[in-house]
């Protein structure tokens, strides 16, 4: 048995590459020299659900979009909703258009567990976010 972890992520991380996301796109934490706005694919859980014949994982993983403005600025949950809009189309909804994590791992099944908005206001700036964790059921490709 392999940890899927880094395979799943990786798998977003050059799905998103490849179809020219609007957002630069980090793994667990963006760099300091980075400003908003983001991606932070993160909060990665996994579970074994494995059977008498396959290594099979319950996993979740969340995308975290962050944009920062000014009151003088756009204030508004708008830009964060077309860059959520535009990452589910790229990620997929059907079976083909599940992101690639072979050669050890295959996505069986995907769905959306939570999508929510936040904002904050912090030093004067408005801080968005949209978090959305998606659920897959993964098995190792033996």
């Amino acid at each position: 048995m392999k940890d899927c972890g880094l395979a799943i992520r990786k798998a977003y991380v050059d799905k998103l590459a490849s179809q020219s996301y609007s957002l630069g796109v980090y793994d667990t934490i963006a760099p300091d020299t980075v400003n908003p706005p983001f991606l932070i694919i993160s909060s990665q859980t996994s579970v074994e659900n494995s059977d008498k014949q396959s290594y099979n994982f319950d996993v979740t993983i969340q995308f975290d979009i962050v944009y920062k403005t000014n009151k003088s600025g756009e204030v508004g949950q708008k830009s964060v909703d077309q860059w959520a809009n535009e990452l589910l189309v790229i990620i997929g909804v059907n079976v083909p258009d599940y992101p690639s994590a072979s050669p050890d791992f295959k996505i069986v099944t995907r769905n959306m567990g939570t999508n929510f908005a936040t904002f904050d206001y912090v030093d004067e700036a408005y801080i968005f976010r949209r978090v959305i964790t998606m659920e897959h059921f993964v098995t190792q490709i033996l």
